[in-house]
């Protein structure tokens, strides 16, 4: 956070311009984050509410495991539990693709950075020192990064954390 908030300062002092698609993207990312956290927590829920029923049917049917199988009734409640196994997996796919579109969106508005400080470095080529144009385009290079780095982290961790969910119960 404080590297992100130290690069836009640090660019906006080399070009004085730079404040003004910052200020755009700062009002976009704004508009994405409350769009997604919405969308974020009613998915999270739907995901919640599928896998009650998981948990429900796998405790009865351990309970009732030897009538199961007295019956004959097993490939039933396997299909069953694969439905509803397959109910949860629909939701968590949907939050997964929420995350994708929200990295896409992230990546993009920090690419836009990078390329307008690109297109200030270089329209400030004779009036700018090279080292400070250098930094600037280095540090704008390196939101881009971090934004990505970010958005490839968040999705394993949601992956491993259903998974264990999953396994635990």
């Amino acid at each position: 956070m404080f590297f992100v908030l130290g690069t836009f300062v640090a660019i906006c002092i080399v070009f004085f311009w730079f404040v003004i698609p910052l200020v755009v993207i700062i009002g976009l990312y704004s508009l994405v984050q409350r769009y997604y956290v919405a969308t974020s927590r009613e998915l999270q829920r739907l995901d919640s509410i599928s896998k009650s029923p998981i948990v429900s049917h796998y405790s009865e049917s351990l309970a009732g495991a030897s009538s199961i199988r007295a019956y004959g009734c097993r490939d039933r409640f396997l299909r069953e539990n694969e439905a509803r196994v397959d109910a949860n997996h629909r939701n968590v796919l949907a939050y997964q693709a929420a995350l994708c579109w929200l990295a896409v969106r992230i990546e993009m508005m920090s690419t836009v950075l990078c390329t307008c400080s690109a297109i200030f470095a270089v329209s400030s080529r004779d009036s700018v020192d090279a080292a400070l144009v250098g930094l600037t385009v280095v540090y704008s290079s390196a939101i881009t990064r971090v934004s990505v780095e970010a958005a490839q982290h968040a999705f394993p961790v949601d992956v491993l954390t259903f998974a264990a969910i999953l396994f635990s119960s």
